[in-house]
């Protein structure tokens, strides 16, 4: 089965979508992408939005991104603690439960939509 992140519809509204592009010089479309991205990676190597032993330069190098990490930090997408990463709010948005229920949200929802 293939991983899955879940994005908000309004991400590119997001303050700190608008923080992160104004810090890069860049739109809040291609925020929107490096989010993405950056998410995706995190899912993969952690579950608990705490990546290890890692520094925000580090991290650009994985992601791809001069200046990203630190453009995460001053946005409060992203914390250190110690030689850590932590993402704030992870297990709310890409959790195992919260997949589960948007998972089963998703499912009830089309099967409302069949039964019309």
């Amino acid at each position: 089965m293939a991983s899955w992140i879940p994005v908000r519809n309004n991400l590119h509204e997001s303050p700190r979508t608008v923080q992160v592009a104004r810090i890069l010089e860049v739109d809040k479309f291609t925020v929107v992408g490096m989010m993405v991205r950056v998410w995706s990676w995190v899912g993969d190597h952690t579950p608990d939005g705490i990546i290890s032993d890692i520094t925000p330069e580090e991290f650009d190098e994985v992601v791809g991104v001069v200046g990203l990490g630190q453009a995460m930090l001053r946005a409060g997408w992203m914390k250190r603690s110690g030689g850590d990463l932590l993402f704030p709010e992870w297990e709310q948005w890409n959790g195992r439960c919260s997949k589960r229920r948007l998972s089963d949200a998703r499912r009830k929802q089309l099967k409302r939509k069949a039964d019309q």
